[in-house]
């Protein structure tokens, strides 16, 4: 990744890019939402408020153990939005799970329903 950092991208960085960092995630403060379920329907719901304009694409793995595909489809339907701002949420369920990006066919369409989302 460092490589392609510096490389590719041209991005100078005197920290090295790491990928797992245990000082990191000893450091990290997680008191808002430790050993709780983790709501983001209020935050969604008010940055989707402040800007209306805001799309969201919730892309999902059929076989997602981590975030269940019917999980988000139910905060979704929960949140409480004006209808009109309703069309501004897409989503799409995929075959795989948490990273169902791995397989090559799913990599494609995902990549398909991604750009038809910028544009």
């Amino acid at each position: 990744m460092n490589d392609y950092l510096v490389k590719e991208l041209q991005y100078k960085e005197s920290n090295p890019y790491q990928i797992f960092s245990s000082e990191a995630h000893m450091l990290w403060d997680f008191s808002p939402v430790s050993f709780k379920f983790l709501n983001i329907k209020p935050f969604l719901r008010q940055a989707m408020m402040v800007n209306p304009e805001l799309k969201v694409f919730v892309i999902n793995g059929y076989y997602d153990l981590a975030t269940p595909f019917f999980n988000n489809e139910y905060i979704f339907q929960q949140l409480d939005l004006p209808e009109e701002m309703r069309e501004n949420i897409s989503m799409k369920n995929y075959v795989g799970g948490h990273m169902m990006y791995l397989d090559l066919s799913t990599r494609k369409e995902l990549r398909k329903d991604l750009e038809k989302f910028y544009n």
